[in-house]
């Protein structure tokens, strides 16, 4: 954030400049789900920020448990080793019924 006046901006003319700086570099959220059975229930396994070069991830259940990767396709992966998963990202309204993806 870079200012071309000689003033002191306003608190709220500062706040609305870091408002456009946070909107500009707001890291990504997405969700982790478990798929149970085929297709029979599933859950929230954890929460994840992409931040375009990294992407942290958190344990759903308590918070406590978080992991690192390069990227979200990594994280997706990693978690998926054992289990079905499903990236979920949380500002895309969700599929209709029936539809694939």
């Amino acid at each position: 954030m870079e200012s071309t006046s000689t003033t002191t901006p306003t608190v709220e003319e500062f706040r609305a400049e870091l408002g456009e700086l946070v909107a500009v570099h707001r890291p990504r959220l997405f969700a982790v789900c478990e798929e149970i059975g085929v297709r029979e229930d599933g859950f929230v396994r954890c929460w994840g920020l992409d931040f375009g070069d990294a992407a942290e991830v958190f344990a759903a259940e308590d918070g406590r448990g978080r992991a690192r990767f390069r990227s979200v396709d990594a994280a997706v992966a990693h978690l998926a080793r054992h289990d079905q998963v499903h990236l979920i990202w949380a500002d895309e309204p969700p599929a209709p019924a029936g539809s694939a993806k």
